[in-house]
């Protein structure tokens, strides 16, 4: 158990290191690597969030600092709010009759900037 009674708490470990999901092994190690870079990313995006508001009340970040941060019940509902729409845009795509934020599923070739057919580069615009 952690000492800091604060807003961390200790690693739990899973057994999913031998979960199969998919027929396909490579498939769940694929997603078990998007997953965990996702974590990733978005750990160190709270942490951004705790030094960004640090800087803003006391014009210093210490690492005794960021780790003793208890965040607000408003940053914690703001937070929330973004990592749920984070999830959504990184997994979104992978349930079926996905929309961002709203909008109808769409196929690669409808993306926003993707107009014409497909070029050698991968990018809309002159096919040639």
């Amino acid at each position: 158990m952690t000492d800091n009674p604060g807003y961390t708490a200790d690693f739990i470990k899973s057994d999913t290191d031998r979960a199969t999901f998919m027929k396909d092994p490579a498939m769940d190690h694929l997603m078990a690597a998007l997953v965990s870079v996702s974590t990733e990313i978005w750990a160190q995006a709270r942490r951004v969030k705790i030094m960004e508001r640090l800087l803003e009340n006391h014009g210093k970040v210490t690492r005794e600092l960021i780790e003793g941060y208890m965040p607000s019940a408003e940053e914690e509902a703001s937070w929330r709010a973004e990592r749920d729409r984070f999830i959504e845009r990184t997994f979104g795509s992978l349930t079926a009759g996905h929309s961002f934020e709203g909008q109808p599923t769409r196929g690669f070739h409808d993306r926003p900037g993707a107009e014409g057919p497909m070029n050698r580069s991968g990018m809309g615009g002159d096919p040639s």
